[in-house]
């Protein structure tokens, strides 16, 4: 298995931090029997060999490996290799991207610090961007299966729209999962994917829509996640600030900013939702899952942040009380510690904790404790409030190093 890797020279590739000479162990740690090995591997490919809608040419080499990957029936998480394969087959070269983004003029000028000129560079990227148009289209029967009843059927979708020239088998493919596939989302993907293969052209966004209707139109057709976000930004705030927006409106640029990887505009979009549904699930939710993202490995500026939300009565104050005694439990059960904050340098010291495992870091237990005691002293009837449960998930597992402690009985 991946017996070829080393026939590969990594060391002349490159990715998105540089030369490609980490990428066979990552696509060896793809065989491991430890899940937390597999699921940090993955991490850090989509860090690298695909990064926020970009490939490179180590995107290229490492195409056949994940296919021989997807081949042999003992791999677990295919469904995790298939979306990498999905985003790499929908990627776009790094330096056309520049261009797009930041002008012919601009490129030149960074190149030609190297010594490279725009052509060399544009006919180096062209090339390794056929192999790895190539590369895909050579294993995309691996990817059918994967249309429906899968977790990435939109991902597959868009990427076997890019591969007209095998319209012949995949058009039929495509028929036969609309044949069968209720959900209207799924269907309007997959629609879009067979248009694209009998045109050659993307569906077009609709100009004359409503910014909300341009913006949920762009989410149901995904390109790249990274760019789509920020084009809705750009949609919704023309000529306009976000409090001016409805709260669907709101709701969409939170979406957006999630997309374009600003977490922390994502939570001041959720925050604002808050302001004005303080106890709306969805904004709650949102609020929960931005804040851990604007401030991941970042407990001081994590804890002040729900306390400045409490002071303004941003939602409601044991929410966030229950936010930080979630995050201060999982600092000590080793959950939610974090070393560094780029991606290659993350390590989870676990990623799960069950009753009975040691608390590696005790000393975040009181405070996680006070935290709890002062969601608990804002609303008494918290314990048995449904609707407030799913803000943190199953209390019973996520304070249960709490809960198991003597000291803490009372808090039962």
């Amino acid at each position: 298995m991946l017996e070829e890797l080393d026939t590969i020279d990594w060391a002349s590739l490159t990715h998105a931090h540089g030369a490609a000479t980490n990428v066979p162990g990552l696509l060896r740690s793809l065989l491991s029997d430890d899940q937390e090995v597999r699921m940090q591997a993955i991490a850090e490919l989509l860090e690298t060999i695909w990064h926020q809608g970009t490939v490179f040419s180590a995107s290229a080499a490492a195409v056949p490996f994940l296919y021989e990957l997807l081949a042999d029936p003992d791999v677990q998480d295919k469904e995790s290799v298939v979306a990498l394969l999905a985003e790499i087959a929908t990627g776009e070269g790094l330096l056309a991207y520049q261009i797009r983004v930041n002008r012919h003029e601009t490129v030149c000028r960074m190149l030609a610090r190297d010594g490279t000129s725009l052509e060399q560079a544009l006919a180096d990227e062209s090339n390794w961007m056929d192999t790895l148009h190539r590369a895909v289209s050579a294993g995309l029967r691996h990817l059918l299966s994967y249309l429906r009843g899968s977790e990435v059927w939109a991902s597959v979708a868009d990427a076997l729209g890019r591969f007209p020239e095998h319209a012949s088998w995949l058009t039929p493919a495509i028929d036969d999962a609309l044949a069968s596939e209720a959900d209207e989302h799924v269907r309007q993907a997959l629609s879009d994917s067979r248009q694209r293969l009998i045109t050659g052209l993307p569906p077009r966004e609709p100009e004359d829509a409503s910014p909300a209707d341009r913006a949920r139109w762009i989410f149901a057709h995904p390109r790249n996640s990274y760019d789509d976000g920020r084009r809705v930004v750009e949609i919704l705030l023309a000529d306009r600030d976000a409090s001016e927006l409805s709260s669907a409106e709101l709701l969409l640029l939170a979406q957006g900013y999630n997309g374009w990887c600003e977490q922390g505009k994502a939570f001041e979009a959720a925050r604002l939702g808050l302001s004005r549904e303080p106890r709306n699930a969805e904004w709650l939710a949102l609020a929960r899952r931005s804040i851990w993202l604007a401030f991941v490995g970042d407990l001081p500026r994590y804890l002040p942040e729900c306390d400045a939300c409490i002071a303004r009565g941003v939602g409601p104050a044991a929410f966030w009380h229950l936010l930080k005694a979630e995050r201060l439990i999982g600092m000590a059960a080793g959950e939610r510690k974090l070393h560094g904050m780029r991606a290659l340098e993350r390590r989870w010291e676990d990623f799960e904790w069950w009753p009975g495992d040691p608390i590696p870091h005790p000393e975040f237990l009181r405070p996680g404790a006070e935290a709890l005691e002062a969601a608990l002293a804002c609303e008494p009837g918290l314990w048995e409030d449904e609707t407030a449960r799913v803000w943190v998930g199953d209390w019973n597992q996520r304070f249960a190093a709490i809960l198991q402690d003597p000291a803490f009985q009372h808090l039962r």
